[in-house]
């Protein structure tokens, strides 16, 4: 949230996250409100405790359907969009702080640990058949499982949701900048619209959302080229000065450590993934993690190094602003819009979960 779309979101973000009773209570109450519908109306559908098995649905009204699985591809192709939120606009900026090499080899660590850690939580979701990160907590013995389970809930439910509140604000803010001056340019119309093409993907499984999740990765990738694309082009008396290979810098490495885990910590939203996933084990889930995580260091470290590369230590700390206003950087601002739309659907999963 705290690297947003732009200058406006950040400062809101000063504003509100330290106190959360703040942000609902900002300006941001209509972002807050729309979040909460979604939530709320996504929430209406349940798993029964015993219904991960049969695959049954059961409505509020007592109706039952039948859970759609999700296959191999399209969990692979919902995790990698998961990580493709704002933190990779941000990643160029890390690298300036943090050098080239180092800033490689934070990428790769965070991204270990980070597949060690889902690995560990899937096999005990397995044995347990619970596929939410506070039931998996809520497993530790001695009598300290279910108050730990509430608190996970707790503060899983607030990150989402503020991550929520995020992803409406971030695609007001990228609308505005192309109907600035126009009646649709109104912030309550703005908001208007993004709930409107939020709300129905909230009702996709995971299988649906292999589509939406398909526009996030092309986006992206059309972006990583198109930065590749201005670099080839510039000349060599045309690139900044002072960009570093190999340095050492706390504060730098720091940074890109806290932006690479903003990332990819998506360790609550995997549990829900994998318990839609057709004939799941551990070991296939493993490997699904081990593509999706290659593909995004690849991703991650291609964009960032590129981005620092031909911005220099002054770029800023979202790459879209130092982007010339072009057609095709046009483009790939409007494309964000599509990424943020299709990572909503899978942040909110955890949130109705439990």
């Amino acid at each position: 949230l705290v690297i947003g779309q732009a200058d406006s979101v950040e400062a809101t973000c000063t504003d509100a996250v330290p106190g959360f009773p703040r942000l609902l209570l900002s300006h941001n109450f209509l972002e807050t409100t729309v979040c909460l519908f979604s939530l709320l109306s996504a929430s209406q559908v349940r798993m029964e405790p015993n219904g991960c098995a049969d695959k049954r649905v059961v409505l509020l009204g007592g109706e039952e359907l039948i859970r759609p699985k999700a296959s191999a591809r399209a969990i692979t192709i919902n995790l990698i969009t998961s990580g493709l939120g704002a933190a990779i606009f941000s990643l160029p900026w890390s690298v300036a702080g943090s050098s080239i090499l180092p800033a490689v080899t934070i990428a790769a660590v965070v991204l270990v640990v980070n597949g060690c850690t889902i690995s560990i939580l899937v096999r005990a979701a397995e044995k347990y058949e619970v596929f939410d990160l506070g039931s998996v907590v809520g497993a530790m013995p001695w009598r300290i499982g279910k108050p730990l389970k509430m608190i996970t809930n707790i503060f899983v439910w607030i990150s989402q949701f503020i991550c929520l509140v995020g992803y409406i604000i971030i695609i007001h803010d990228s609308a505005y900048r192309f109907l600035n001056g126009m009646w649709l340019g109104q912030r309550e119309i703005l908001v208007f619209l993004a709930s409107i093409c939020c709300f129905p993907l909230c009702f996709l499984n995971q299988q649906m959302l292999e589509k939406t999740s398909s526009v996030a990765i092309a986006v992206n990738v059309y972006l990583f080229f198109l930065v590749g694309y201005y670099y080839s082009q510039a000349s060599s008396d045309s690139l900044p000065d002072g960009r570093c290979l190999l340095g050492f810098s706390f504060p730098g490495n720091f940074s890109m450590f806290s932006v690479m885990y903003q990332a990819v910590v998506i360790q609550m939203c995997v549990l829900p993934m994998y318990e839609e996933l057709e004939q799941r084990s551990p070991q296939k889930f493993d490997r699904i993690v081990a593509v999706s995580f290659s593909a995004l260091f690849f991703l991650f470290c291609g964009f960032a190094a590129t981005g620092y590369l031909l911005f220099g230590p002054s770029v800023k700390s979202n790459l879209l602003e130092d982007l010339p206003s072009t057609f095709g950087a046009e483009l790939a601002r409007i494309g964000t819009i599509f990424v943020t739309l299709s990572v909503y659907p899978i942040m909110l999963y955890p949130m109705v979960a439990p």
